[in-house]
């Protein structure tokens, strides 16, 4: 128990200096000067843009309930957010754990600053998303401020999910690669681009993926205001936030063991 009390306390004394790094390496990107300044907001915008143009040329099937634009639109941005939670912290842990004898900052902290890409990009994504259904969508929105605190609960069962498998990839180096695969290509197999009631039998069992169950509520929050909170979502959100906390006080306790190993 000490340990977990001394983790959460690290990270909240180290909150100034991981806000200050964040804030810089943001304002890098935005500085006007920089020759990648342009590159900087398109970036971002390309793949969820291919997707876009894909629905708008009928390659994508209709979705009932609302146009394929909104559809597309929303499911890739959160996939998108969600798979970049996972690969940030598995990807980069050991870089974290390598860093520690000469950063100031403990393991985690580090972690959360290498998620600085990842909220620029999924910001420009949600301002060109959001530009896209006030004046493009055929869609009447009618929002429900209940996917802000929904969209964080799965924001920390990615990322608790990123750190656990990152430990695995320390031993094992295949799973990151793996990992990687799977969310690179399970897009076409979550519900983002196109509805698995389309997959018939399939689809019943892809149903069953977290990060379908959270697009799709997150996408009728958004577009409804309406939700459906199964069992096997109810069930993932008390997974995720139990992830969650096992995934900081592996950190924590496993950091010396971790280290010996890299």
């Amino acid at each position: 128990m000490k340990k977990k009390v001394t983790l959460f306390a690290d990270l909240w004394n180290e909150k100034g200096a991981v806000w200050r790094l964040f804030k810089n390496a943001m304002r890098a990107k935005t500085r006007f000067a920089r020759a990648s300044f342009l590159w900087n907001f398109i970036q971002p915008i390309v793949p969820l843009g291919f997707y876009i143009l894909l629905s708008q040329i009928n390659v994508f099937p209709q979705v009932d309930g609302m146009s394929r634009l909104t559809f597309v639109s929303i499911g890739v941005t959160l996939w998108l957010l969600f798979s970049g939670l996972i690969m940030v912290p598995m990807n980069g842990l050991e870089g974290a754990l390598r860093d520690l004898s000469n950063a100031r900052l403990s393991a985690l902290s580090q972690l959360f600053i290498r998620l600085n890409d990842l909220i620029f990009d999924t910001l420009v994504r949600v301002v060109f998303v959001t530009f896209i259904l006030i004046f493009a969508s055929e869609d009447s929105l009618e929002v429900n401020l209940l996917f802000i605190p929904f969209t964080i609960l799965v924001m920390f069962l990615c990322f608790g999910l990123g750190i656990i498998l990152g430990t695995f990839n320390l031993v094992m180096g295949d799973v990151g690669r793996v990992v990687t695969i799977l969310l690179q290509y399970g897009i076409f197999v979550s519900g983002v681009i196109f509805p698995i009631s389309r997959l018939g039998e399939l689809g019943g069992y892809l149903a069953l993926n977290p990060l379908f169950l959270a697009i799709q509520n997150l996408r009728s929050l958004i577009v409804s205001g309406g939700y459906e909170l199964s069992l096997a979502a109810l069930s993932w959100i008390g997974f995720g936030l139990l992830v969650f906390v096992w995934a900081f006080v592996v950190i924590n306790i496993l950091k010396d063991e971790l280290k010996g190993r890299l």
